[in-house]
């Protein structure tokens, strides 16, 4: 599968930066993926899961507000206030509440 570069910041520092398969982000208007040569988009997220798909693992983080860009070379950022890792979706979810 074609990768795209991802990377994820808080005002903490990158907490991941790499090659990925896929990105699935807490939209304000509803959750969105992301594959290679996605087109060039800007949104506001909210408070949910952001899952990330390398070649071969799955990484998940309770987040919090924030914005998610994808530029017009194909690079992803997803800049947020507050990130907890986790590991499965059904943990990020249940980490959500540790946020506020």
């Amino acid at each position: 599968m074609a990768t795209f570069p991802f990377t994820l910041i808080t005002p903490e520092g990158k907490l991941f930066q790499g090659e990925v398969v896929s990105v699935t982000a807490p939209g304000e208007l509803g959750d969105f993926g992301v594959l290679s040569k996605h087109a060039p988009m800007v949104s506001a997220l909210k408070t949910g899961v952001l899952e990330v798909k390398s070649a071969d693992q799955k990484l998940f983080w309770a987040v919090d507000s924030g914005v998610f860009e994808v530029n017009k070379d194909g690079r992803s950022v997803a800049i947020i206030d507050h990130a907890l890792p986790a590991q499965s979706h059904q943990e990020a979810k249940e980490n959500l509440s540790r946020l506020k």
